[in-house]
């Protein structure tokens, strides 16, 4: 499972990538369309807001399956086993009950949504907020993905976003 787990990692930073190289694009098309032709591209701060929503939740994904949040335990390795074990099975329920709450809530929001336009790109706002449970459905399944094990001693891996 570890390395479907690290597949899907690697496949939505690379996606997270592509959608930065596309926003960063799209902003300086606007800027120079704006400045040398004297024509403004109004949904383009629609679809750079939009891209930028995606990233963040998808990278707070990634960023759980890397162990790159706040760490709650330090050196667990300086405790007792049975300790430590707790400890990261604190850190994983952690992790899994908040990707479950905010996905949850992010998905009734998300199709609450649905009958409200954009300003200039007239697509729902739900499409906007599916972000949220689309990132918190990735981070549960890092988060299940990964084995459970204490982490050695002088590391400081587990982490809770």
């Amino acid at each position: 499972m570890q390395g479907i787990a690290s597949r899907v990692a690697h496949s939505v930073t690379l996606l997270c990538g592509v959608l930065v190289a596309v926003m960063v694009l799209i902003i300086i098309a606007d800027v120079a369309s704006r400045n040398l032709l004297s024509i403004s591209v109004t949904s383009s701060a629609e679809i750079a807001i939009l891209l930028q929503i995606y990233i963040t939740f998808l990278a707070a994904a990634v960023g759980v399956q890397r162990g790159l949040h706040f760490v709650i335990f330090s050196e667990t390795g300086r405790y007792p086993p049975r300790l430590a074990l707790l400890a990261a099975l604190a850190v994983r329920a952690t992790i899994c009950l908040f990707a479950a709450f905010a996905g949850y809530f992010g998905l009734r929001l998300g199709f609450a949504q649905m009958t409200q336009l954009s300003a200039s790109l007239q697509i729902p706002y739900g499409y906007f907020y599916f972000a949220l449970p689309l990132g918190c459905a990735l981070m549960l399944f890092f988060a299940l993905a990964e084995p459970l094990r204490p982490e050695k001693a002088g590391t400081s891996s587990l982490e809770v976003v």
